[in-house]
Protein backbone atom coordinates (compact mmCIF):
# COMPACT_ATOMS: atom_id res chain seq x y z
CA UNK A 1 0.00 0.00 0.00
CA UNK A 2 1.07 3.84 -0.59
CA UNK A 3 1.58 5.38 2.55
CA UNK A 4 1.28 9.15 0.40
CA UNK A 5 1.32 10.56 -2.38
CA UNK A 6 2.49 14.48 -3.07
CA UNK A 7 2.26 16.83 -6.52
CA UNK A 8 4.22 19.74 -6.68
CA UNK A 9 3.45 22.47 -9.21
CA UNK A 10 5.31 25.58 -10.86
CA UNK A 11 5.29 27.46 -13.49
CA UNK A 12 7.68 30.43 -14.65
CA UNK A 13 7.09 32.96 -17.65
CA UNK A 14 10.25 32.91 -19.77
CA UNK A 15 11.41 36.10 -22.38
CA UNK A 16 11.85 34.00 -25.44
CA UNK A 17 10.14 31.79 -27.61
CA UNK A 18 8.97 28.69 -26.88
CA UNK A 19 11.24 26.80 -29.67
CA UNK A 20 14.33 27.86 -27.83
CA UNK A 21 12.72 26.95 -24.50
CA UNK A 22 12.18 23.46 -25.56
CA UNK A 23 15.15 23.30 -27.44
CA UNK A 24 16.80 23.33 -23.23
CA UNK A 25 14.09 21.49 -22.01
CA UNK A 26 13.74 18.66 -24.18
CA UNK A 27 16.14 18.68 -26.89
CA UNK A 28 18.85 18.77 -24.85
CA UNK A 29 17.06 17.06 -21.69
CA UNK A 30 20.67 15.19 -21.19
CA UNK A 31 22.74 18.05 -20.53
CA UNK A 32 20.52 19.86 -17.59
CA UNK A 33 24.05 20.10 -15.59
CA UNK A 34 24.86 22.61 -17.22
CA UNK A 35 22.39 24.88 -16.16
CA UNK A 36 20.41 23.22 -13.23
CA UNK A 37 21.85 24.39 -9.68
CA UNK A 38 20.89 21.32 -8.44
CA UNK A 39 22.74 18.93 -10.50
CA UNK A 40 26.34 18.82 -10.60
CA UNK A 41 27.00 17.55 -14.02
CA UNK A 42 24.36 14.81 -16.20
CA UNK A 43 25.15 12.68 -18.78
CA UNK A 44 22.90 10.42 -21.54
CA UNK A 45 21.76 7.26 -20.36
CA UNK A 46 23.37 4.76 -22.11
CA UNK A 47 22.35 2.37 -23.30
CA UNK A 48 18.53 2.74 -23.62
CA UNK A 49 16.56 3.11 -26.51
CA UNK A 50 14.39 6.41 -26.77
CA UNK A 51 11.34 6.45 -27.45
CA UNK A 52 9.15 7.67 -30.36
CA UNK A 53 10.33 11.38 -31.23
CA UNK A 54 12.47 11.93 -28.34
CA UNK A 55 15.68 12.98 -28.76
CA UNK A 56 17.33 11.08 -26.17
CA UNK A 57 16.13 8.36 -23.57
CA UNK A 58 17.18 9.73 -20.71
CA UNK A 59 19.80 10.92 -18.08
CA UNK A 60 21.71 10.00 -15.08
CA UNK A 61 22.25 12.97 -12.57
CA UNK A 62 24.83 13.62 -10.78
CA UNK A 63 23.20 15.48 -7.72
CA UNK A 64 25.68 15.29 -5.01
CA UNK A 65 23.44 14.38 -2.18
CA UNK A 66 24.82 11.66 -0.55
CA UNK A 67 21.99 9.71 0.32
CA UNK A 68 20.98 9.75 -3.91
CA UNK A 69 24.11 10.89 -4.95
CA UNK A 70 23.36 9.16 -8.88
CA UNK A 71 19.29 9.33 -10.03
CA UNK A 72 18.82 8.02 -13.67
CA UNK A 73 15.46 9.39 -15.26
CA UNK A 74 13.78 8.41 -18.31
CA UNK A 75 11.48 9.94 -20.68
CA UNK A 76 8.27 7.69 -20.38
CA UNK A 77 5.75 10.20 -22.77
CA UNK A 78 6.73 12.74 -25.13
CA UNK A 79 4.84 15.01 -27.42
CA UNK A 80 7.03 16.94 -29.93
CA UNK A 81 4.01 19.07 -31.26
CA UNK A 82 2.27 20.09 -27.68
CA UNK A 83 6.03 20.41 -26.46
CA UNK A 84 5.32 18.09 -23.22
CA UNK A 85 7.41 15.06 -21.59
CA UNK A 86 7.35 13.47 -18.76
CA UNK A 87 10.10 11.47 -17.19
CA UNK A 88 10.77 9.17 -14.01
CA UNK A 89 13.34 8.15 -11.92
CA UNK A 90 14.43 4.68 -12.91
CA UNK A 91 17.47 3.79 -10.76
CA UNK A 92 19.13 5.65 -8.35
CA UNK A 93 16.23 6.54 -5.47
CA UNK A 94 15.41 4.82 -2.12
CA UNK A 95 13.68 1.60 -1.79
CA UNK A 96 10.96 3.15 -0.22
CA UNK A 97 10.00 5.56 -3.14
CA UNK A 98 7.72 3.91 -5.45
CA UNK A 99 6.78 6.67 -7.78
CA UNK A 100 9.07 9.80 -8.72
CA UNK A 101 7.61 11.50 -11.64
CA UNK A 102 7.76 14.40 -13.64
CA UNK A 103 5.87 16.45 -16.29
CA UNK A 104 7.21 19.73 -18.35
CA UNK A 105 4.95 21.74 -20.31
CA UNK A 106 6.15 24.39 -22.49
CA UNK A 107 3.61 26.80 -23.74
CA UNK A 108 3.80 30.19 -25.89
CA UNK A 109 2.00 33.29 -24.68
CA UNK A 110 3.28 35.26 -27.71
CA UNK A 111 6.32 34.83 -29.99
CA UNK A 112 8.40 36.22 -27.10
CA UNK A 113 6.88 35.35 -24.43
CA UNK A 114 6.92 31.77 -23.00
CA UNK A 115 5.23 30.06 -19.82
CA UNK A 116 7.01 26.86 -18.27
CA UNK A 117 5.39 24.36 -15.83
CA UNK A 118 6.20 21.25 -14.27
CA UNK A 119 4.27 19.41 -12.04
CA UNK A 120 6.24 16.68 -9.59
CA UNK A 121 4.54 13.69 -8.33
CA UNK A 122 6.49 11.70 -5.40
CA UNK A 123 4.79 8.01 -4.13
CA UNK A 124 6.37 6.45 -0.90
CA UNK A 125 5.33 3.43 1.01
CA UNK A 126 5.81 1.74 4.01
CA UNK A 127 7.25 3.15 7.37
CA UNK A 128 10.44 4.76 6.22
CA UNK A 129 8.73 5.91 3.15
CA UNK A 130 6.76 8.20 5.59
CA UNK A 131 9.77 9.17 7.88
CA UNK A 132 11.72 9.81 4.76
CA UNK A 133 9.30 11.41 2.71
CA UNK A 134 9.33 14.85 4.59
CA UNK A 135 13.29 14.96 3.34
CA UNK A 136 12.20 14.09 -0.35
CA UNK A 137 9.70 16.77 0.07
CA UNK A 138 12.55 19.24 1.72
CA UNK A 139 15.18 18.09 -1.25
CA UNK A 140 12.20 18.82 -3.87
CA UNK A 141 10.89 22.22 -2.47
CA UNK A 142 15.10 23.38 -2.05
CA UNK A 143 15.12 22.35 -5.80
CA UNK A 144 11.97 23.44 -7.25
CA UNK A 145 12.73 27.01 -6.19
CA UNK A 146 15.91 27.33 -8.49
CA UNK A 147 15.21 25.00 -10.99
CA UNK A 148 12.76 27.21 -12.75
CA UNK A 149 14.85 30.39 -12.25
CA UNK A 150 17.67 28.80 -13.45
CA UNK A 151 16.08 27.48 -16.61
CA UNK A 152 15.00 31.35 -17.21
CA UNK A 153 18.21 33.14 -16.71
CA UNK A 154 20.14 30.24 -19.08
CA UNK A 155 17.79 30.84 -21.85
CA UNK A 156 17.35 34.57 -21.72
CA UNK A 157 20.82 35.09 -21.29
CA UNK A 158 23.21 31.94 -22.48
CA UNK A 159 24.97 31.42 -19.46
CA UNK A 160 24.09 29.95 -16.35
CA UNK A 161 22.77 31.67 -13.35
CA UNK A 162 25.13 33.22 -10.90
CA UNK A 163 24.06 30.56 -8.26
CA UNK A 164 24.79 27.81 -10.74
CA UNK A 165 28.28 29.85 -11.54
CA UNK A 166 29.31 29.10 -7.59
CA UNK A 167 28.56 25.72 -7.97
CA UNK A 168 30.62 25.08 -10.84
CA UNK A 169 33.41 27.41 -9.18
CA UNK A 170 33.27 24.87 -6.26
CA UNK A 171 33.11 21.61 -8.79
CA UNK A 172 36.26 23.55 -10.37
CA UNK A 173 37.93 23.56 -7.20
CA UNK A 174 37.71 19.93 -7.10
CA UNK A 175 39.49 19.71 -10.30
CA UNK A 176 42.44 17.68 -10.90
CA UNK A 177 45.00 20.48 -11.21
CA UNK A 178 43.67 21.83 -7.82
CA UNK A 179 43.90 18.39 -6.03
CA UNK A 180 47.79 18.33 -7.54
CA UNK A 181 48.50 21.58 -6.04
CA UNK A 182 47.44 20.11 -2.73
CA UNK A 183 49.13 17.07 -2.71
CA UNK A 184 52.62 19.20 -3.59
CA UNK A 185 51.83 21.30 -0.96
CA UNK A 186 51.53 19.15 1.91
CA UNK A 187 54.82 17.41 1.12
CA UNK A 188 56.83 20.82 1.46
CA UNK A 189 57.08 20.69 5.33
CA UNK A 190 58.08 23.62 6.98
CA UNK A 191 56.71 25.83 3.95
CA UNK A 192 54.06 28.62 4.97
CA UNK A 193 51.82 29.96 1.98
CA UNK A 194 52.83 33.63 1.16
CA UNK A 195 49.65 34.51 2.21
CA UNK A 196 49.00 32.94 5.37
CA UNK A 197 49.66 36.10 7.02
CA UNK A 198 47.14 37.98 5.50
CA UNK A 199 44.64 35.03 5.76
CA UNK A 200 44.95 34.75 9.98
CA UNK A 201 44.85 38.79 9.98
CA UNK A 202 41.79 39.23 8.30
CA UNK A 203 40.82 36.09 10.54
CA UNK A 204 41.54 37.97 14.00
CA UNK A 205 39.46 40.86 12.50
CA UNK A 206 36.71 39.22 11.45
CA UNK A 207 36.55 37.55 15.30
CA UNK A 208 37.07 41.16 17.15
CA UNK A 209 34.27 42.59 14.63
CA UNK A 210 31.62 40.32 15.19
CA UNK A 211 32.22 40.01 18.71
CA UNK A 212 32.66 44.45 19.32
CA UNK A 213 29.34 43.66 16.90
CA UNK A 214 27.14 41.70 19.32
CA UNK A 215 28.66 43.56 22.22
CA UNK A 216 27.32 47.13 20.68
CA UNK A 217 23.83 45.21 19.38
CA UNK A 218 23.51 43.66 23.44
CA UNK A 219 24.58 46.55 25.52
CA UNK A 220 24.77 49.39 23.29
CA UNK A 221 21.10 50.92 23.96
CA UNK A 222 22.03 50.56 27.82
CA UNK A 223 25.83 52.64 27.68
CA UNK A 224 24.71 54.81 24.83
CA UNK A 225 23.65 57.57 27.22
CA UNK A 226 25.45 57.13 30.12
CA UNK A 227 28.72 56.80 28.18
CA UNK A 228 27.47 60.17 25.84
CA UNK A 229 27.38 58.43 22.49
CA UNK A 230 24.10 59.08 20.76
CA UNK A 231 21.08 57.74 20.80
CA UNK A 232 19.91 54.35 21.84
CA UNK A 233 19.09 53.13 18.71
CA UNK A 234 22.78 54.29 17.41
CA UNK A 235 24.72 51.77 18.68
CA UNK A 236 22.71 48.62 17.76
CA UNK A 237 22.58 49.89 14.87
CA UNK A 238 26.40 50.21 14.45
CA UNK A 239 26.75 46.53 16.02
CA UNK A 240 24.85 45.13 13.34
CA UNK A 241 26.95 46.50 10.52
CA UNK A 242 30.21 45.73 12.25
CA UNK A 243 29.04 42.46 12.89
CA UNK A 244 27.93 41.73 9.29
CA UNK A 245 31.45 43.40 8.33
CA UNK A 246 32.83 40.71 10.69
CA UNK A 247 31.39 38.08 8.63
CA UNK A 248 32.82 39.48 5.31
CA UNK A 249 36.05 39.33 6.38
CA UNK A 250 35.86 35.41 7.39
CA UNK A 251 34.53 35.40 3.42
CA UNK A 252 37.71 37.31 2.38
CA UNK A 253 39.87 35.29 3.86
CA UNK A 254 38.99 32.56 1.91
CA UNK A 255 39.28 34.04 -1.32
CA UNK A 256 41.50 33.40 -3.88
CA UNK A 257 44.30 35.61 -4.12
CA UNK A 258 43.25 37.88 -6.62
CA UNK A 259 40.11 38.88 -4.71
CA UNK A 260 41.99 38.47 -1.75
CA UNK A 261 44.53 41.15 -2.38
CA UNK A 262 41.81 43.72 -3.34
CA UNK A 263 39.43 43.24 -0.40
CA UNK A 264 41.96 43.25 2.35
CA UNK A 265 43.43 46.64 0.47
CA UNK A 266 39.71 48.41 0.85
CA UNK A 267 39.36 46.35 4.58
CA UNK A 268 42.79 48.34 5.66
CA UNK A 269 40.84 51.11 3.80
CA UNK A 270 38.11 51.22 5.50
CA UNK A 271 39.96 50.10 9.52
CA UNK A 272 41.83 53.36 9.09
CA UNK A 273 39.09 55.15 8.03
CA UNK A 274 37.17 53.75 11.62
CA UNK A 275 40.38 55.48 13.16
CA UNK A 276 39.87 58.76 11.78
CA UNK A 277 36.39 58.75 12.60
CA UNK A 278 36.75 57.82 16.02
CA UNK A 279 39.51 60.28 16.82
CA UNK A 280 36.70 63.06 15.50
CA UNK A 281 34.11 61.74 17.73
CA UNK A 282 36.82 61.88 20.96
CA UNK A 283 37.68 65.52 20.11
CA UNK A 284 34.21 66.76 18.61
CA UNK A 285 31.89 65.31 21.45
CA UNK A 286 34.25 64.58 24.10
CA UNK A 287 32.10 61.18 25.30
CA UNK A 288 32.24 60.65 29.17
CA UNK A 289 34.93 58.95 30.80
CA UNK A 290 34.64 54.89 29.99
CA UNK A 291 32.86 55.99 26.79
CA UNK A 292 36.03 57.69 25.82
CA UNK A 293 38.00 54.76 27.12
CA UNK A 294 36.28 52.37 24.74
CA UNK A 295 36.11 54.23 21.32
CA UNK A 296 39.79 55.02 21.78
CA UNK A 297 40.70 51.43 22.98
CA UNK A 298 38.83 50.05 19.98
CA UNK A 299 40.57 52.50 17.61
CA UNK A 300 43.54 51.18 18.95
CA UNK A 301 42.86 47.93 18.54
CA UNK A 302 41.59 48.52 14.53
CA UNK A 303 44.69 50.46 13.88
CA UNK A 304 46.48 47.43 15.42
CA UNK A 305 44.88 45.01 13.05
CA UNK A 306 45.16 47.57 10.06
CA UNK A 307 48.73 47.10 10.22
CA UNK A 308 48.93 43.21 10.39
CA UNK A 309 46.98 43.70 7.65
CA UNK A 310 48.97 45.88 5.56
CA UNK A 311 52.28 43.46 6.90
CA UNK A 312 50.36 40.64 5.55
CA UNK A 313 49.63 42.15 2.23
CA UNK A 314 52.66 43.04 1.71
CA UNK A 315 54.54 39.55 2.23
CA UNK A 316 52.01 38.20 -0.23
CA UNK A 317 54.25 36.70 -3.62
CA UNK A 318 53.13 36.46 -6.93
CA UNK A 319 55.79 33.61 -7.39
CA UNK A 320 54.56 31.33 -4.41
CA UNK A 321 53.03 28.33 -5.67
CA UNK A 322 50.67 27.53 -2.27
CA UNK A 323 48.78 31.02 -2.56
CA UNK A 324 45.73 28.55 -3.22
CA UNK A 325 45.97 26.50 -0.42
CA UNK A 326 46.03 26.40 3.26
CA UNK A 327 47.90 24.76 5.54
CA UNK A 328 47.93 23.61 9.35
CA UNK A 329 51.18 21.75 10.12
CA UNK A 330 52.32 20.75 13.87
CA UNK A 331 55.38 18.46 15.06
CA UNK A 332 56.64 16.99 17.75
CA UNK A 333 59.31 15.18 19.76
CA UNK A 334 58.91 11.18 21.13
CA UNK A 335 60.95 9.40 22.90
CA UNK A 336 61.85 6.52 21.14
CA UNK A 337 63.34 5.33 17.29
CA UNK A 338 61.77 5.69 14.40
CA UNK A 339 61.11 1.75 14.07
CA UNK A 340 58.97 2.26 17.28
CA UNK A 341 56.84 4.95 16.41
CA UNK A 342 56.08 4.61 13.04
CA UNK A 343 53.53 1.56 14.01
CA UNK A 344 51.98 3.90 16.19
CA UNK A 345 51.51 6.69 13.04
CA UNK A 346 50.26 4.01 10.23
CA UNK A 347 47.91 2.34 12.94
CA UNK A 348 44.31 3.42 11.10
CA UNK A 349 42.23 2.28 13.98
CA UNK A 350 44.27 3.91 16.57
CA UNK A 351 44.07 7.22 14.81
CA UNK A 352 40.62 6.82 14.84
CA UNK A 353 40.53 6.17 17.82
CA UNK A 354 42.56 9.90 18.68
CA UNK A 355 41.27 11.86 16.59
CA UNK A 356 38.47 14.16 18.32
CA UNK A 357 36.30 14.75 14.73
CA UNK A 358 36.28 10.43 14.17
CA UNK A 359 35.00 7.66 15.75
CA UNK A 360 36.41 5.03 13.44
CA UNK A 361 38.96 4.71 10.96
CA UNK A 362 38.73 1.33 8.10
CA UNK A 363 41.58 0.43 5.34
CA UNK A 364 39.40 -1.64 2.80
CA UNK A 365 41.86 -1.48 0.51
CA UNK A 366 43.15 -4.97 -0.34
CA UNK A 367 46.55 -6.76 -2.01
CA UNK A 368 48.73 -4.63 -4.50
CA UNK A 369 46.20 -1.46 -4.44
CA UNK A 370 47.08 1.60 -3.07
CA UNK A 371 46.07 2.15 0.59
CA UNK A 372 42.48 3.32 0.78
CA UNK A 373 40.80 4.04 4.27
CA UNK A 374 36.89 5.05 5.46
CA UNK A 375 36.61 7.44 7.92
CA UNK A 376 33.30 8.33 10.06
CA UNK A 377 32.77 10.87 11.94
CA UNK A 378 31.54 11.54 15.13
CA UNK A 379 28.08 12.44 13.46
CA UNK A 380 28.31 9.39 11.16
CA UNK A 381 29.37 11.00 8.24
CA UNK A 382 31.75 9.39 5.95
CA UNK A 383 34.33 9.75 3.55
CA UNK A 384 37.13 7.67 1.72
CA UNK A 385 40.99 8.63 1.61
CA UNK A 386 43.28 7.14 -0.60
CA UNK A 387 47.73 7.49 0.13
CA UNK A 388 48.98 9.16 -2.37
CA UNK A 389 52.43 8.52 -1.31
CA UNK A 390 54.76 6.07 0.78
CA UNK A 391 57.41 5.93 2.32
CA UNK A 392 58.09 3.19 4.46
CA UNK A 393 59.25 4.20 7.99
CA UNK A 394 59.35 7.71 6.96
CA UNK A 395 56.36 9.42 5.74
CA UNK A 396 53.08 8.43 3.73
CA UNK A 397 50.01 11.24 2.77
CA UNK A 398 46.31 11.07 1.75
CA UNK A 399 44.04 12.79 -0.46
CA UNK A 400 40.54 13.30 1.08
CA UNK A 401 37.83 12.75 -1.61
CA UNK A 402 36.00 15.91 -0.51
CA UNK A 403 32.78 14.76 -2.65
CA UNK A 404 31.36 13.59 0.77
CA UNK A 405 33.44 15.72 3.06
CA UNK A 406 31.14 17.08 6.01
CA UNK A 407 33.11 20.28 5.97
CA UNK A 408 33.43 22.96 3.22
CA UNK A 409 36.52 21.89 1.72
CA UNK A 410 37.17 21.76 -1.75
CA UNK A 411 40.38 19.84 -1.84
CA UNK A 412 42.27 18.15 1.36
CA UNK A 413 45.52 16.30 1.56
CA UNK A 414 47.28 14.97 4.65
CA UNK A 415 51.14 13.91 5.66
CA UNK A 416 52.85 12.27 8.70
CA UNK A 417 56.03 11.55 8.55
CA UNK A 418 58.63 10.07 10.71
CA UNK A 419 62.34 11.99 11.23
CA UNK A 420 65.14 10.50 13.73
CA UNK A 421 66.48 13.07 16.29
CA UNK A 422 69.17 12.10 18.95
CA UNK A 423 67.80 10.01 21.70
CA UNK A 424 63.81 9.68 19.63
CA UNK A 425 61.83 10.75 17.26
CA UNK A 426 60.35 13.73 15.56
CA UNK A 427 56.74 13.05 14.24
CA UNK A 428 54.94 15.51 11.78
CA UNK A 429 51.20 16.34 10.94
CA UNK A 430 50.88 18.19 8.00
CA UNK A 431 47.15 19.41 6.37
CA UNK A 432 47.32 21.29 3.48
CA UNK A 433 43.64 22.32 2.09
CA UNK A 434 41.74 25.03 0.58
CA UNK A 435 37.93 26.33 1.04
CA UNK A 436 34.95 26.55 -0.27
CA UNK A 437 34.70 30.49 -1.09
CA UNK A 438 31.43 31.22 0.86
CA UNK A 439 30.54 32.66 4.24
CA UNK A 440 29.91 28.92 5.86
CA UNK A 441 33.67 27.88 4.54
CA UNK A 442 34.99 31.60 6.56
CA UNK A 443 32.64 30.68 9.75
CA UNK A 444 34.40 26.82 9.46
CA UNK A 445 38.33 27.62 8.84
CA UNK A 446 38.47 30.68 11.86
CA UNK A 447 36.97 27.43 14.11
CA UNK A 448 39.29 24.96 12.10
CA UNK A 449 41.93 27.05 13.01
CA UNK A 450 41.18 27.40 16.53
CA UNK A 451 40.38 23.74 17.03
CA UNK A 452 43.09 22.24 15.03
CA UNK A 453 46.05 22.78 17.71
CA UNK A 454 43.87 20.99 20.20
CA UNK A 455 43.09 18.39 18.04
CA UNK A 456 46.84 17.21 17.50
CA UNK A 457 47.92 17.93 20.59
CA UNK A 458 45.45 15.04 21.74
CA UNK A 459 46.22 12.63 18.55
CA UNK A 460 50.49 13.60 19.94
CA UNK A 461 49.33 12.71 23.65
CA UNK A 462 47.40 9.79 22.65
CA UNK A 463 50.87 8.44 20.84
CA UNK A 464 52.73 9.02 23.73
CA UNK A 465 50.96 7.50 25.91
CA UNK A 466 50.92 4.21 23.63
CA UNK A 467 54.79 4.24 23.77
CA UNK A 468 54.62 4.41 27.83
CA UNK A 469 52.35 1.57 27.40
CA UNK A 470 54.37 -0.56 25.19
CA UNK A 471 57.71 0.02 27.08
CA UNK A 472 55.64 -0.56 30.50
CA UNK A 473 54.64 -3.92 28.71
CA UNK A 474 58.33 -4.19 27.94
CA UNK A 475 59.82 -4.16 31.00
CA UNK A 476 57.13 -6.60 32.46
CA UNK A 477 57.87 -8.91 30.08
CA UNK A 478 62.12 -8.40 30.73
CA UNK A 479 61.10 -9.00 34.21
CA UNK A 480 58.90 -12.30 33.76
CA UNK A 481 61.91 -13.57 31.80
CA UNK A 482 64.18 -12.69 34.66
CA UNK A 483 61.61 -14.50 37.22
CA UNK A 484 61.58 -17.50 35.16
CA UNK A 485 65.43 -17.85 34.65
CA UNK A 486 66.47 -16.78 38.50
Amino acid sequence: MLAGMTLLTSDIIVAAPAERVWQVVAHRFDRIGEWATAIRASTAAVPAVALADAPVAGRVCDTGIRAVPHVTETIVAYDEAARTLTYEATAGMPTFVTLARNTWRVTPLDDTRTEVSYAARLEVRGLLGRLGRWWLLAQAGRTGRHLLADLKHYVEHGTPSGRKQRRLSQSAARSPAERATAARAVVAVGSRPSTGPLRAALRANAVFSMVSGALLVGLGALVAGPWRLGPPWLLPLLGVGVAVFGVALARLAVASVGPLRRGAAAVIAADLGWVVGSGVLLVAHRPAGPGGVAVAAVAAVVAGLAGWQLVGLTRVRSDDRLTKVEVVEAAVPLPAQPAAVWPLVTDHRLYGRLAPNLSTVEVFSTGDQPLRRRCTSTTGRQWEETCTLWQDGHRFAVEVDTGHYPYPIATMAGLWQVDPLPGGSRVVMRFAYRVIPSIRGGLFVIALRGLAPLALRRIFHGWRAELRSDSARHADAVEDRQAVRS
